[in-house]
């Protein structure tokens, strides 16, 4: 096979959402993403927040999902979860007698916009009764029976409950989940988080108006290419 026509083999895998078995790198991963958002007419912004989901050993408290951003020449992932705390589902005094909360995956239009989570700054869930800058209800669903896994009876719902994009400890890097989350997703190390934080409001879609809302896309492990998370 020609260079040529190899090269245009691998643009065109990439165009339609699947990548070769082969070591991706950055410029890889963001052409990915903009196939899959411009395949499933999801709007590309400034800075686009994504989080992938990995439900092995989900009743563990493991800290094996990740959270980040992409833009048109950046991506940047790090650990964290999108998952409830199986303190939030087994304790049986703090967790919700309605069932623990679950971001559901797939695409969350507006969902977020910088705000206070427990006295510190983080993306929040804002009701506004400005309905240019209120945020959306988030969408997610309920183990009503406390195991980890989505039965056909645990429906789907939509509301204000205070989802957010947050941190876990202000200094030290946790091993578990542990309380850090009833829902949210959380992002591991503070650093990392800051980091975040910091980008999302150097863009020029902040810096115009800073009650914008962020979408989020939340992409299983399943569905991403080899080696495009370690």
């Amino acid at each position: 096979m020609c260079f040529l026509c190899k090269n245009n083999k691998i643009k065109n895998k990439i165009e339609i959402g699947v990548i070769e078995d082969k070591n991706m790198n950055d410029k890889d991963k963001i052409a990915w993403l903009q196939s899959y958002y411009q395949k499933h007419n999801l709007p590309i912004q400034e800075i686009n927040l994504i989080g992938i989901r990995n439900t092995a050993d989900i009743d563990k408290d493991v800290i094996n999902d990740y959270l980040g951003y992409w833009t048109k020449d950046k991506i940047f992932l790090c650990l964290g979860t999108t998952d409830p705390s199986v303190y939030y589902t087994k304790n049986t005094v703090d967790r919700n007698k309605a069932g623990t909360a679950h971001l559901d995956y797939g695409w969350h239009e507006k969902i977020w916009r910088i705000g206070t989570h427990k006295g510190y700054e983080a993306l929040t869930n804002t009701w506004d009764s400005n309905p240019e800058f209120c945020c959306k209800p988030t969408r997610f669903w309920r183990d009503t029976d406390f195991n980890f896994i989505r039965d056909s009876w645990d429906i789907e719902l939509r509301d204000w409950i205070g989802i957010n994009f947050h941190r876990m400890h202000e200094t030290l890097i946790v091993k578990v989940i542990g309380k850090y989350s009833a829902g949210c997703q959380v992002v591991q190390d503070v650093k990392n988080f800051r980091h975040i934080i910091d980008t999302f409001k150097s863009t020029d879609m902040y810096k115009k108006q800073n009650k914008v809302n962020f979408n989020y896309m939340m992409f299983t492990i399943d569905q991403m290419p080899k080696d495009f998370v370690a």
